[in-house]
């Protein structure tokens, strides 16, 4: 946590990479969607910036996760279907400043993600 606080407060003083600007603007629109405060102190937090981080740099290498999910994806959009819709808004945002479709699998493993950091 110490270290973690004495990068944040360097971080603070630096410009905002495209990166960190679409990370915030991916939490913004989850913490609307859900009409929630996202707490940034938490393990699921973390793990959504990382998965973002994650998430973002295959969109920019053209490496996406294709491991044909169908059912599962299926099965999690019938549970939680405004999670879903969630993601879909995640998606069409990176194919707006990316010009990259996300694949169904990208689009599953978000919602895992959103799932997380939305159930705490």
């Amino acid at each position: 946590h110490f270290v973690n606080a004495q990068i944040d407060s360097v971080d603070s003083m630096q410009p905002k990479s495209e990166e960190d600007q679409i990370i915030e603007y991916i939490v913004e629109i989850i913490s609307q969607y859900f009409s929630l405060d996202i707490k940034r102190n938490t393990y699921n937090y973390q793990r959504l910036i990382l998965h973002l981080r994650s998430y973002l740099y295959r969109m920019e290498t053209n490496d996406q996760f294709e491991e044909d999910n169908t059912d599962l994806i299926n099965s999690l959009k019938d549970k939680y279907p405004e999670i879903y819709k969630c993601a879909k808004i995640i998606s069409e945002y990176i194919l707006k400043e990316k010009n990259v479709n996300s694949s169904n699998d990208e689009v599953l493993y978000l919602m895992l993600h959103i799932r997380r950091v939305t159930n705490t």
